[in-house]
C-alpha cells in the first residue's frame, strides 16, 4: 500500500503543472502546426507512397491513387493488407486463399504473382527494386522470428538472419531481434554478407532504413520514443524526446489523471530523405496527437495534422508528400479516412464550417452524434459548442449526451493555416421531458402441449432516466377471456390454439400497450414435433451430411433434401450428398393419426475453390513493430462500461508479471500471473461495468458489489499455455460493507468461464481509509463479479438467493452428496418448476429496477 501512496503523491504533484504547462502545450503546437495543404484521397487503411503513386487496402481490396492524374484504380483481391510499393512493383500480404501469402503485382500490365514459401501471419513485406524482405517462422527457443529475401527477377529466395519486420534500401537490410540485452537492431550488407550490430535496449523494435541512416522506436518509456543512427558517422541521436523529467498531469480519455512521460509516437514511423514521419497519439508537453515530421538538417518536429489523444495514424513519406491513415483499432476520431499532404504547398483556403447530426430531439438523455462536413480548405483543428455549457477540442466528429431537457444551439469552429470560420445553428436539438412507459415483457416459454403453463414478466420502462417512467400498473390479456393485474403473471391454457398476448402498463405521466399476435402456441399433446440436427450444415462440395431425426410421436417420416417438393428418403437417420454448390432448404415432415409436422433448414455448400476471407491488418508496411502481444480491446459494449484502466508491462519467460493499474480508476488495484512465454510489450485492461456484463448469462449468488473484466494481450493470449498463478488485487469500500451489513470474511472473486461462475476465497492484503483491499488467485482472466453475504441473511434466504442463480447452485455442490440428493427431489416436486421460473424471473426484474 505504500508504493499506491507514493504513486497518489506523485500524481498529485504532476497536476498542480497542468496550469504552468498548459500555457506551454498552446504555444508549442500552434507554432509547430505545419500550413500544409491536406487532401483526402481516399477510404481505407494501411498506406504506402512511391513516386506519384499511394496504395492502400479498403476492406481487403489493394487501391491503387495517382497523384498526378488523381485517379483511383482498384486491384481484385479479397483479404489484401500492409501493402508495400516501389516503382511499378506492389507486393501485400494476402489470405484470400485462406492461407497467408505475398502477392506481387506489375501495375502496367496487371501480372500477379505469389510468394508461398516460408510465409505465415507474421509476414509483412518491405520492397526496394526487384527485392522484397519478411520475417516469418516463429522460434520460441529464442523468441525470434527468421528474415527472408526473395529477388523477384530470378525468383530466389534466402534466409538472411533470424529476426523480424525487416526493412529494405539498397543492398542494406534492417532488422530486429533478441538477445541477451533484451534486443538489438541490426543491419545486413547484402554484398559483403556481413551485419552490423546499431543498437542495444530492452524494447527497441521496427527499425526502417534509408542510405545511410536507420531509425526505431524505443519503447523504454510509456509511450517510447524514436532514435537514428548513422551508419557514416556512427554516432545515435534522440529524433523525438525520452526526456521523462519534462512530465504533465493530463485527463485522459477515460476522464482521469495520467502522467505523460517522454514523446508519444507510437509504433508508426517512416524515413524518406531528410525526413521521418512519425505518429503522436497522446497528448502531452511536447503538443498534441496527430502527424508529425522531423527534419533531419534543422533537428526540429512540426505537426502536419492534429487529432484528438487516442488516435493512432499510420503515416508514410515520399520526398515532400505525407500519406496517412487511422489505425482501426484506436480510431478515436471516427475516420476511415487516406490523406496527403504536399509539404511543398501551403493551405491557400480557409475552412467554411459546416455540420449534421444524427438525431436533432429526443428525451433526455438524448445521445448526439454530430459530423463535421465543412467544405474549402482542409482543417486541421475543430472546436463544438454544444449549447450547455459543455464544448470538446480536436474532435473530428463529437458524440454528445445532454442531460436536461431544453433547447440548443450548436456551434462549430474550423480552422487551418489559412483561416477560420464557424457556423451556428440556433435551436438545433430539442430535448424533451421523460414520457410515458414502454410496455414490454417475456415469457419462460411461447410453445408446448397442452394444457400449458406460462410465467409472464413485465420488462416495460421509461424512456429516459426519472423514476416516474417506472411503470405503477400492470394488465395482461391472454386471449382466452382471462386477464391479470400482476406485474409477475402464471397462466394456464387449457386448450390448444395460438394466442394473441397483450400487455397495457401505465403511471402517471400516461399508459403504453404492447400487442404479440399468436404469441403464445399450445399444441395437442398427441400431435407430433418435428425437429433434427445434422454433423455440418456448410462444406465444400462433394458435400456428405448426416441428417438425425429427433422428432417426438413421429409413426413416419419423409426427407426432401434439396427443397424440390420431391422426397429422396424415409430412413430414421440418412446421409445425403450434395454434389453441386449452392444452398440448399432440407424439409423433414413427420406425422401420426393425430396430425403432420415439419422442419426447415438450410445447407450451404460452397465451391472447392472459393476463398475464405482473410484478415485486414491496421498498420503500414512500415510501421508494424512496437509489441508482439499488444492490446487485445475488450469484446464488453462500451456502452455497459463506466470506466477502465490500461497498464502496460513487458512479459518475459519465468518471470512474476504484475500489471499495476495505479490509477484507482476501477476497483482492480492489480493483476500478476508467471510467465511461461516471453510475449514483449503488453498492455492489460481492466473495465469497470455499468451492471453485469454482457458476457455472462447470469449472476452468481450474494451481495454483488462490482463487476469488471479484466483482459491481458491479444486474445487468447492469457491461457494456460503462457501464463501461470493468476492473481487478482481488488479493493472493497468499508461504506458498501457496512451498508449492506456484509460478513467480511463472506467477500468471495467470482469469474465467469465455461458458461459457469466459478468462486475464489479472497484474502484481506491490505486497508486505507476508504478501501479495503483483497488478493484472490483465479483460474485465469475474464468476466469478475465481487459478492458478499450479509451478516444478518438467513439460511432461508441464502437458499432463495441460491436458487436465482442454477449455475452457481450446480457447480458449487459438489462435496455433499446427502445434501444434492436431497435436492433433486425437491426438483422433482410437482409445480416447482414454475415457482423456480417466478424466483427466478423476480430476481431478474428486481436487478434491472435497480
Amino acid at each position: 500500500m505504500k508504493n499506491k501512496q507514493k504513486l497518489y503523491s506523485i500524481a498529485l504533484a504532476s497536476a498542480t503543472l497542468i496550469f504552468v504547462f498548459s500555457i506551454l502545450i498552446s504555444s508549442v503546437a500552434s507554432a509547430a502546426q505545419v500550413t500544409a495543404q491536406v487532401t483526402r484521397i481516399g477510404n481505407g487503411s494501411d498506406p504506402a507512397i512511391y513516386g506519384s503513386k499511394v496504395a492502400w487496402t479498403d476492406s481487403g481490396v489493394i487501391h491503387v491513387y495517382d497523384l498526378t492524374a488523381k485517379t483511383d484504380t482498384t486491384v481484385n483481391s479479397s483479404a489484401a493488407s500492409h501493402p508495400a510499393i516501389y516503382g511499378n512493383k506492389l507486393v501485400w500480404h494476402d489470405e484470400s486463399s485462406g492461407v497467408p501469402r505475398l502477392a506481387v503485382y506489375d501495375i502496367p500490365s496487371g501480372a500477379r504473382t505469389y510468394i508461398t514459401k516460408d510465409i505465415d501471419d507474421r509476414s509483412i513485406p518491405a520492397i526496394y527494386g526487384n527485392r522484397i524482405v519478411w520475417s516469418a517462422n516463429y522460434n520460441e527457443s529464442n523468441y525470434n522470428y527468421n528474415v527472408y529475401m526473395r529477388d523477384i527477377s530470378t525468383s530466389t529466395q534466402t534466409k538472411i538472419a533470424e529476426g523480424s519486420d525487416p526493412d529494405i534500401y539498397d543492398t542494406k537490410i534492417a532488422y530486429g531481434y533478441e538477445d541477451s540485452y533484451g534486443r538489438t537492431i541490426a543491419v545486413y550488407d547484402i554484398n559483403t554478407n556481413e551485419t552490423i550490430n546499431v543498437h542495444s535496449s530492452s524494447q527497441v523494435f521496427s527499425p526502417h532504413i534509408y542510405d545511410n541512416k536507420v531509425i526505431w522506436p524505443d519503447f523504454y518509456t510509456r509511450g517510447g520514443y524514436i532514435q537514428m543512427y548513422d551508419l557514416i558517422t556512427k554516432k545515435t541521436i534522440d529524433v523525438t524526446s525520452d526526456n521523462t523529467g519534462n512530465t504533465l498531469s493530463i485527463i485522459n480519455d477515460y476522464g482521469y489523471d495520467v502522467v505523460d512521460a517522454g514523446d508519444d509516437t507510437g509504433t508508426h514511423i517512416d524515413i524518406n530523405g531528410d525526413k521521418i514521419v512519425y505518429s503522436k497519439s497522446g497528448d502531452d508537453q511536447f503538443g498534441y496527437a496527430g502527424v508529425y515530421v522531423y527534419d533531419i538538417p534543422s533537428a526540429k518536429n512540426t505537426s502536419v495534422y492534429i487529432y484528438p489523444s487516442g488516435t493512432y495514424t499510420t503515416p508514410d513519406i515520399y520526398g515532400n508528400t505525407i500519406v496517412w491513415g487511422i489505425d482501426g483499432n484506436y480510431d478515436i476520431a471516427n475516420d476511415n479516412g487516406i490523406y496527403m499532404s504536399d509539404l511543398s504547398a501551403t493551405n491557400i483556403l480557409p475552412p467554411v464550417a459546416k455540420f449534421t447530426a444524427n438525431v436533432t430531439s429526443g428525451t433526455v438523455p438524448l445521445v448526439v452524434r454530430l459530423t463535421d462536413l465543412s467544405t474549402g480548405g482542409v482543417p486541421t483543428s475543430w472546436l463544438w459548442d454544444f449549447g450547455d455549457g459543455i464544448d470538446s477540442k480536436h474532435a473530428t466528429n463529437a458524440t454528445h449526451t445532454f442531460t436536461k431537457p431544453g433547447i440548443y444551439n450548436v456551434t462549430l469552429t474550423v480552422a487551418n493555416g489559412a483561416g477560420n470560420n464557424t457556423v451556428t445553428k440556433s435551436n438545433y436539438i430539442t430535448v424533451t421531458p421523460p414520457q410515458a412507459p414502454v410496455a414490454d415483457f417475456s415469457t419462460n416459454v411461447t410453445s408446448g402441449t397442452a394444457p400449458l403453463t406460462v410465467l409472464f414478466a413485465a420488462t416495460g420502462k421509461g424512456e429516459a432516466i426519472s423514476e416516474v417512467e417506472t411503470p405503477t400498473s400492470w394488465y395482461w390479456d391472454f386471449g382466452d377471456g382471462i386477464n391479470s393485474k400482476d406485474a409477475l403473471a402464471v397462466h394456464r391454457f387449457i386448450k390448444p390454439g395460438n394466442y394473441t398476448i397483450s400487455l397495457t402498463v401505465g403511471n402517471a405521466i400516461g399508459n403504453n400497450t404492447t400487442t404479440r399476435p399468436g404469441y403464445i402456441v399450445v399444441t395437442d399433446p398427441n400431435t407430433p414435433v418435428a425437429n433434427f440436427t445434422s454433423n455440418v450444415t456448410e462444406g465444400y462440395a462433394p458435400l456428405a451430411v448426416q441428417f438425425n431425426d429427433i422428432s417426438q410421436k413421429a409413426t413416419s417420416r419423409t426427407w426432401d433434401f434439396n427443397g424440390d417438393g420431391q422426397p429422396e428418403s424415409i430412413d430414421l437417420n440418412p446421409v445425403y450428398v450434395y454434389a453441386n454448390p449452392g444452398t440448399y432448404t432440407v424439409n423433414l415432415t413427420i406425422s401420426n393419426e393425430n396430425g403432420t409436422a415439419s422442419k426447415t433448414a438450410a445447407i450451404n455448400v460452397l465451391t472447392p475453390s472459393s476463398p475464405s476471407s482473410g484478415s485486414n491488418g491496421g498498420s503500414n508496411h512500415n510501421s508494424n513493430g512496437g509489441s508482439s502481444s499488444g492490446a487485445g480491446g475488450s469484446p464488453e459494449p462500451a456502452r455497459n462500461v463506466q470506466v477502465k484502466e490500461l497498464s502496460q508491462a513487458f512479459i518475459t519467460n519465468g518471470k512474476t508479471i504484475t500489471f499495476d493499474f495505479a490509477k484507482n480508476a476501477t476497483c482492480v488495484a492489480y493483476v500478476s500471473f508467471d510467465s511461461k512465454k516471453t510475449a514483449g510489450k503488453t498492455t492489460a485492461i481492466a473495465e469497470q461495468l455499468k451492471g453485469k456484463s454482457t458476457l455472462v448469462s447470469g449472476l452468481p449468488s450474494g451481495e454483488v458489489y462490482k463487476s469488471f473484466n479484466v483482459w491481458v494481450g491479444n486474445s487468447g493470449f492469457a491461457t494456460s499455455k503462457n501464463i501461470e498463478n493468476p492473481v487478482v488485487c481488488f479493493k472493497v469500500e468499508k461504506a458498501w460493507i457496512k451498508d449492506k451489513k456484509i460478513n467480511q470474511d463472506s467477500i468471495t472473486l467470482n469469474r465467469y468461464s465455461d458458461k459457469k461462475w466459478e468462486q475464489f476465497p479472497a484474502n484481506l492484503s491490505g486497508e486505507d481509509n476508504k478501501y479495503l483491499y483483497f488478493t484472490a488467485k483465479t483460474s485465469g482472466f475474464s468476466s469478475f463479479a465481487i459478492t458478499g453475504i450479509a451478516k444478518t441473511s438467513s439460511k432461508e434466504t441464502e437458499k432463495g438467493l441460491q436458487l436465482a442463480s442454477t449455475e452457481t447452485t450446480n457447480n458449487n455442490n459438489t462435496e455433499d452428496k446427502e445434501p444434492q440428493k436431497e435436492q433433486n427431489e425437491i426438483l422433482k416436486t410437482p409445480g416447482f418448476e414454475i415457482y423456480y421460473g417466478i424466483a427466478s424471473l423476480l430476481t431478474v426484474l428486481l436487478y434491472k429496477r435497480k
